[in-house]
């Protein structure tokens, strides 16, 4: 089991005071927040809790009694030891520290050789505490059953075979997106709403079932009498009884959704773990498949073969047609406009290769920007075709035709593109870089410019201003 050093919340209007208390205190070891006034007191209680509290009782010692009174009645995951410094401090002033919740007292000025000692003391206090939360077998927040008295109570039924003679089930419910709740409105509006969801089961609950809390709202319910089938017919009256069910968050409200996982108790099981794990497995599936379900153990069995099959080499891709990787075809150059001109729409589109059609504005071939860049010394521009310099040796493939056979041909073809056609008419490009990059993750990053923006875009070329008349 890990340890964690004692967290010590030292509040005090005081922050001379409150700079002491910290390097002192964090110099042997202790993790210290600061908190100056009341409110940010507050916040830091419902932030991380501390397991110790010192509160300054002065200026005002009357607020101080009364933060320390809230601080008590505040339900936590951990329980709280409070300590208030005073100065010369009457019985009368004692009387009413203890009552308003504060477990020991320390006198100002401040000897810290005693403050160390009572923090040891406190520490063991706590631990006490601890256990006897455990031992109790309750959970604080909801009264319900805790994790392990629940365990408790199914070994003793297992062992006894009282689940042998009639059918029992195990539900683990968990509800949806809480962590919102916590983040928008607090943990303590969060506490609450777990409270009420707690009381809502319990109504829905009879006297021989078992309900738990397993904590971070997750519940854990055995329902006797009851068989797999049968199960989800109480799931569904919770989902209903949540779905309709308004939890308020001071002006606010809402309503709750919740995933279930349903495990048949089995005749030869042994431990609980067994059982729960069966209803874990089945709770996340009810999670990956969209939440607010119920899903049986078992339900989902086929998926792991029904998705080696699909996935099978080959299969994966069975139905995609090469029009649905094309990357298409947003320019083609007609085979009487001059090279000029298709020199100044390579510059526009950084496109090595454009699509080259006839009259009917069928292909033609490609132009490769390569060829006008390594042509002849002295190469007209102005009055050379684009058809004088076609590469009509190109590849080409209809829409429809599967990805395997372009696959296929890739590996036997080290060509660089494929035309893509439909009816002799380009209406795409294929690269194997094209058909590489598919198979690479995405990133938030993958399409970010190299570089930091510049003032004009670089990246984005708008084709109203390249360039048609000839070029030189």
């Amino acid at each position: 089991m890990t340890s964690r050093p004692l967290n010590v919340l030292v509040t005090a209007q005081d922050r001379r005071l409150l700079r002491h208390l910290s390097k002192s205190l964090g110099a042997f070891g202790y993790s210290v927040q600061q908190a100056a006034d009341w409110q940010q007191a507050s916040a830091a209680l419902d932030a991380a809790p501390p397991d110790v509290l010192i509160v300054d009782a002065e200026p005002n010692s009357q607020e101080a009694l009364e933060f320390c009174g809230s601080a008590d009645r505040q339900v936590r995951p951990q329980p709280l030891h409070t300590f208030l410094l005073v100065r010369e401090p009457s019985p009368r002033q004692l009387t009413d520290a203890l009552e308003a919740g504060v477990d020991d007292f320390l006198t100002k000025p401040i000897v810290y050789g005693e403050l160390l000692a009572r923090l040891r003391t406190a520490a063991r206090v706590l631990e006490f505490e601890r256990r006897v939360c455990r031992q109790g077998g309750r959970d604080p927040l909801t009264l319900l059953l805790s994790r392990t008295l629940f365990c408790d109570r199914l070994s003793e039924e297992l062992s006894c075979g009282s689940m042998r003679r009639a059918p029992a089930v195990c539900i683990l419910m968990d509800l949806d997106y809480l962590g919102r709740i916590n983040y928008l409105y607090g943990h303590p509006a969060g506490d609450d709403v777990l409270r009420s969801v707690a009381g809502l089961l319990s109504g829905l609950c009879r006297q021989t079932d078992v309900l738990s809390s397993f904590g971070g709202g997750r519940f854990c319910t055995l329902l006797h009498n009851t068989s797999e089938d049968e199960a989800p017919a109480w799931t569904d009256r919770v989902r209903d009884a949540l779905a309709e069910t308004d939890f308020g968050l001071g002006d606010d409200s809402v309503r709750l959704t919740a995933s279930f996982g349903v495990a048949s108790v089995p005749r030869e099981a042994q431990t609980p773990e067994e059982i729960l794990d069966r209803a874990g497995s089945a709770l996340e599936a009810a999670k990956t498949s969209g939440r607010d379900c119920t899903v049986r153990h078992g339900d989902f069995d086929g998926d792991a073969e029904a998705w080696a099959d699909f996935a099978a080499p080959g299969k994966l891709f069975d139905r995609t047609k090469v029009r649905d990787i094309m990357t298409p075809c947003t320019l083609v150059l007609q085979g009487d406009c001059t090279v000029g001109q298709a020199a100044g729409w390579f510059q526009c589109t950084r496109d090595g290769a454009l699509p080259v059609v006839d009259e009917q504005g069928k292909l033609a071939g490609l132009l490769f920007e390569k060829s006008i860049v390594d042509g002849p010394a002295g190469l007209d521009l102005a009055s050379l075709r684009v058809a004088d310099l076609v590469t009509t040796d190109v590849p080409v493939f209809e829409e429809d035709a599967s990805f395997a056979t372009l696959r296929d041909f890739l590996t036997r073809d080290s060509r660089s593109l494929i035309v893509i056609v439909d009816d002799e008419v380009p209406t795409g490009l294929v690269t194997p870089n094209v058909l590489a990059a598919l198979s690479e993750p995405l990133t938030s990053e993958s399409f970010a410019a190299a570089g930091p923006p510049g003032s004009a875009s670089e990246y984005l070329l708008v084709p109203d201003l390249c360039p048609l008349d000839d070029a030189d």
